[in-house]
């Protein structure tokens, strides 16, 4: 009886801790599974952002190299999409850090400092070009280090 007693009471506690565990490690799964999500949502936010930040210089050097001016119409919305683009990477650079890595924290902080800069150079087509490729230069870095990031 005794004997049966105890081998009831083993069962019943690699049961409990058996269910323990696994209640464990899908709690963990589940958390490292939302904290991939928000980090690859952060990411696509700000690959968004550059390649709405990057048409506004995309289509003024086009139209520039057709002779042509971009529509005023075109232009405010560019210009608004632009603005809303970089407030969301400054964003990112404050609040996003959270969830990127500090290689892609820094990346973004390089591409505040160039655009910042741009407001020095001298004619309209430097500031376009100058800002098509700083914005071009961002978005391959930062998919290359979103890729890595991503994949840990």
């Amino acid at each position: 009886m005794e004997q049966a007693g105890i081998t009831i009471f083993t069962g019943v506690f690699i049961a409990v801790i058996t269910s323990w565990l696994t209640v464990q490690f899908s709690l963990k799964q589940f958390r490292d599974q939302k904290w991939w999500e928000k980090k690859a949502n952060t990411y696509e936010r700000i690959l968004e952002a550059l390649h709405k930040s990057k048409k506004f210089s995309d289509e003024h050097l086009k139209a520039e190299y057709t002779n042509r001016d971009v529509k005023e119409e075109r232009n405010n919305e560019l210009r608004k999409q632009a603005n809303e683009s970089r407030e969301e990477i400054l964003r990112a650079i404050d609040v996003g850090a959270f969830y990127l890595s500090d290689e892609a924290v820094q990346i973004l902080k390089k591409y505040d400092a160039d655009t910042d800069d741009l407001a020095s150079l001298d004619t309209w087509y430097e500031y376009l070009d100058a800002d098509n490729t700083i914005c071009h230069r961002t978005l391959e870095k930062l998919i290359v280090i979103a890729k890595q990031d991503l994949k840990r």
